[in-house]
Order: C-alpha cells, then structure tokens, then sequence
C-alpha cells in the first residue's frame, strides 16, 4: 500500500538505458524460488530508456503473479514493437476471472479466492504511466493469463520525466 501510494503521488521519474533481458532474468531468478517446480523461461529482447526500479517492481509483480497461478509454465516475452519496448507475461493457469474484465489494474479489484492486496496490477499500470507506456490483459497461448507491459523507446530526450 505504502509502495502504491509513493508511485501515486509521483509524476517524474528518472530514466537511463535499460536492457529488459537483465531485468528479466533478475526478476524470474528472485520470484522463481516459491515454486521451482514451475519452468519459467525468457524469451527475446528488449531495450529502452526507462527507471529500472521501477520496472523491475513491475515486472516482479507480473511474475510472481503468474508464478502463483500457473499449472506448470510461466514465460516472459520481450519484443520491440512500434517504437516500444514490451515484455509479456504469460502463464498455463486458470487465466483471468472474466467477471474481472475491464477492471483489471484498477486499485484493489482481485480474484475472490486471491490472499493478495489487489494493488499489484494497479502498480504495473502506474509505471506504466509514469513511462508513458501501456499495459494489456489478454489469453495466453498456453489457456492462462497474459499480460503485457510495453514502454515507448524514448531513444533521445531529457533523464528526468
């Protein structure tokens, strides 16, 4: 809540060269650990201009939800598309409770069944505001959920947004 609160109230951060792939890998050895029997795998890659902190905290949310609810799968996707640097989440679980459509990533809205705060999703969307990105809720492949942060390149312009 505290976490939510500071990211709420913020509206500039501070941005240099960050390569998701380390992200990536960094986030998946320190979430993995809850389930090893979970095969969690990167894929990809991507690079922008963006707060590593807080992209990490994002994606570390991504993950440890998708490590939570997966039968057996989780995989992280990173591309470059259209000028943003994106990294989907995706996993082989029961998938998103459809009477949750449209209002994921709002601030406290989760599964019935979930222990959790309702805010991890709601601070995935926040950085991705902060960034001037975008976050989408979709099927996986695998039947699961999928959810996908993409961050604008920002190739060039001020270290402070």
């Amino acid at each position: 809540l505290l976490a939510f609160n500071r990211l709420s109230r913020s509206d500039r951060i501070t941005v240099a060269p960050l390569d998701l792939e380390v992200v990536a890998s960094e986030v998946a050895a320190a979430e993995g650990w809850s389930r090893p029997e979970i095969e969690l795998g990167i894929e990809g890659s991507a690079v922008c201009r963006a707060d590593a902190g807080l992209v990490a905290r994002a994606l570390s949310n991504l993950v440890r939800n998708a490590v939570k609810h997966a039968s057996g799968r989780v995989r992280i996707s990173l591309s470059m598309e259209g000028g943003h640097a994106c990294a989907s989440v995706a996993d082989d679980g029961p998938g998103f409770d459809p009477m949750l459509a449209g209002k994921l990533g709002r601030p406290f809205v989760k599964d019935p069944a979930s222990t959790g705060s309702g805010l991890g999703l709601a601070i995935v969307e926040r950085v991705a505001a902060l960034h001037g990105g975008r976050v989408e809720y979709a099927r996986a492949p695998e039947g699961g959920a999928c959810v996908r942060l993409c961050l604008p390149l920002r190739t060039d312009g001020p270290d402070r947004y």
